[in-house]
Formats: C-alpha cells, sequence, structure tokens
C-alpha cells in the first residue's frame, strides 16, 4: 500500500500506483513492514512519503539529471562497426515554497518534467 500524506494512492481495480510525485516535492518516506497497524488498512507492507511544505521563509531548488549516449557504453546485441545510437534523457525539476501570511498560510509549489529522445536497436 502506497500512502502520499496518508492518503491513499493506488488504484484498487488495477493494482497499480496512479501518482508519481515529483523527486524534489519528497520530505521523507517510510517503509513499514510485517505489523502494520489497522490504521493502514491490512497488507504485507505500507510505503508513507511525507511531502515538504511551505515555512515562514521562502526556498526552493532546481536540478536537472541527464544520461546521453556519449556516456554509455555499446548495446551488447549492436554490431561492433556501427556507432552507438543515439540517445538523451533529461529530467529537470524545481521547487519553491514560503509564506503566504506569516505564521498562518503556506505555499510550496513543485514542477518536473522527463524529455527522452532515442533510436532502438
Amino acid at each position: 500500500m502506497y500512502l502520499f500524506d496518508g492518503i491513499q494512492s493506488v488504484d484498487n481495480d488495477a493494482g497499480v500506483l496512479m501518482f508519481f510525485p515529483p523527486v524534489d516535492a519528497i520530505q521523507e518516506f517510510k517503509v513499514q513492514t510485517n505489523s502494520a497497524s489497522a490504521a493502514f488498512g491490512g497488507g504485507a507492507g505500507v510505503i508513507n512519503v511525507n511531502f515538504k511544505s511551505g515555512t515562514n521563509q521562502y526556498h526552493g531548488t532546481v536540478y536537472e539529471f541527464f544520461r546521453n549516449s556519449a556516456l554509455d557504453a555499446k548495446n551488447f546485441f549492436d554490431s561492433a562497426a556501427a556507432p552507438i545510437h543515439p540517445f538523451r534523457q533529461n529530467q529537470f525539476g524545481g521547487s519553491f515554497g514560503g509564506p503566504v501570511a506569516r505564521g498562518r498560510k503556506f505555499f510550496f509549489v513543485t514542477y518536473e518534467s522527463q524529455r527522452v529522445r532515442k533510436s532502438l536497436t
């Protein structure tokens, strides 16, 4: 079972995760196995994810993960004489949070995107 800030995020009909949170929005996660209490609805394991929130100070981050064919090894099944097929992957995003009304209301926003350009062998 996956819980995001206490809310279940699994499609009960298909048994698949419905929401994939941005990397930078996660403050902490806890994996509970074996004897999860009845408050979590049973099951063999529970993954609790807590998100970041706004504070009285402005804060934020920007990030990018990249991978491209210049950093990759040749595929085992490709011809040794053929060049490495082009591949570019960029995963980028950022977050920003702070006060709306000091000490009472806060905001936190996050954005993440992924661009993949590749050719298949």
